[in-house]
């Protein structure tokens, strides 16, 4: 194989692009200097490239186990917001969820537990109620294939660190089966 006497490594030169901190390589400059053929091709792109960045960014809540089927679509918790990558938490304050979900067999009672994790390392937290047959909005005993929502509210305290963890938040049953559990990112704020 010759070498071409004129061939050269490629630089690349990283330029600021919007805001501090921000920075694309010169290569990605190239759409600025391009024209693309139509109007509604670019629309398209744009339209592709929101989604895409829409869907990247939304606070992701994942399936951890359990019996029961999750109606992921229609969670509902304070702080967790579509456009935020976490669940944001204020401290002295109370977040709260509300989670439907759909059980395969009869359920007379239902005991939640969280757990937050630090990295690999789980730290138990004591809700003030437990009981998900108590102060919630499921009514025990649950018919199998009837879905029920389980409401909660969970006490930030002011004493609390400012950190990132992520939440496993469990459904058992009164065999101590997993119905539901749920992980999500939180960020502990001031």
């Amino acid at each position: 194989m010759s070498k071409n006497p004129n061939w050269q490594p490629r630089t690349w030169r990283v330029v600021p692009l919007g805001p501090p901190g921000h920075f694309a390589s010169q290569s990605s400059l190239f759409a600025s200097h391009h024209q693309f053929p139509a109007r509604h091709d670019t629309m398209k792109v744009v339209i592709v490239l929101l989604a895409t960045v829409a869907a990247v960014s939304a606070v992701k809540i994942s399936n951890c186990g359990g019996s029961a089927t999750v109606d992921f679509n229609n969670i509902e918790m304070t702080g967790c917001l579509k456009n935020k990558r976490k669940c944001m938490f204020p401290k002295g304050q109370d977040a709260s969820m509300s989670l439907p979900f759909t059980p395969h067999h009869e359920v007379t009672a239902v005991k939640a537990k969280v757990t937050a994790f630090i990295g690999p390392i789980p730290i138990p937290f004591n809700l003030p109620n437990s009981d998900g047959c108590t102060n919630s909005s499921l009514r025990c005993p649950m018919p199998a294939g009837q879905q029920g929502v389980y409401t909660a509210s969970l006490p930030i305290r002011s004493e609390y660190p400012s950190i990132s963890l992520q939440v496993m938040w469990e459904l058992r049953d009164q065999n101590n089966n997993k119905l539901v559990c749920i992980k999500f990112p939180v960020q502990v704020k001031n």
